[in-house]
């Protein structure tokens, strides 16, 4: 199976440990859009230093829901500055995988949603997985189905920072990771394959996420290999059902929200 892998930039570590997985077995492509800046957390929407409060306000359409409802600056400090944690471990944790992974076609797409569509469609993929493009438009879903993993139990719990929801609320149900084939709404596609995390696993949030990461390359692997032996991705049922029609989501925390992560962190998990 031709697999293309959307990044923007570099892939890092564990992304690259993934093609490694991948290129066993399949024939593997990157495609990256242009790098953006740097920003903590392994180049996500955050950035500590810029004032992620005032970019947040500023976004629009797609990038506004993506960073989610009401957040203050206190709060989205505070995951950018947990999220370069993980980004950290992560490099440590995959780096072996890493370098041991092949070198592949590498192929740079730029321009608007329809010029990048246009470009992937050249490369003809019969599946694109999503690591770090950014939000998949429309377009680009039309060229082959898109798979991702999401590190939360959907439909119950939808956002980027669901691992920590998770703990913020309390709610150990919502740890685990799912792989989801990407569709226009954010992590409301066909859930293709879960599974949770038992939070005494892990010493903390740190250590959950790197379990969550490696579930996410076997369960990715074991996806797309089933994709290619039958022709189709095989949809399965939830493991927990949505607290509504589509599930919660949960964006950038505030500074209570922090407060209770802080108060629950301890004793949610087992180290």
């Amino acid at each position: 199976m031709r697999v293309v892998l959307l990044t923007r930039g570099e892939l890092g570590a564990r992304d690259r440990a993934l093609l490694g997985l991948l290129a066993a077995e399949h024939e593997v492509l990157v495609a990256a859009r242009p790098s953006a800046a740097p920003a903590p957390g392994g180049g996500g929407p955050l950035d500590a230093r810029r004032g992620v409060y005032r970019r947040r306000r500023k976004a629009r359409g797609p990038a506004r829901a993506l960073l989610g409802a009401p957040g203050d600056a206190y709060g989205g400090r505070f995951v950018a500055q947990l999220w370069a944690e993980i980004a950290r471990a992560q490099e440590r944790a995959f780096a072996p995988r890493a370098a041991a992974a092949p070198e592949v076609p590498r192929v740079e797409v730029r321009g608007k949603a329809r010029a990048r569509a246009a470009r992937l469609a050249q490369l003809e993929p019969e599946l694109l997985v999503q690591l770090g493009w950014g939000i998949v438009r429309g377009p680009a879903l039309e060229t082959a189905p898109v798979v991702s993993w999401h590190h939360g139990m959907l439909p119950a719990l939808r956002g980027l920072y669901s691992p920590f929801w998770a703990v913020a609320r309390g709610r150990p149900e919502w740890l685990g990771v799912t792989i989801q084939r990407l569709e226009r709404g954010i992590d409301t596609g066909q859930v293709l394959a879960q599974r949770a995390l038992d939070p005494r696993s892990a010493r903390d949030l740190v250590d959950a996420h790197l379990q969550l990461d490696e579930a996410a390359l076997e369960l990715t692997a074991a996806v797309i290999a089933q994709a290619a032996a039958r022709g189709e991705l095989q949809p399965i049922p939830a493991q927990v059902a949505p607290s509504s029609e589509v599930g919660t989501y949960l964006g950038l925390p505030g500074a209570r929200d922090v407060a209770a992560y802080r108060a629950r962190s301890r004793s949610f998990f087992g180290g």
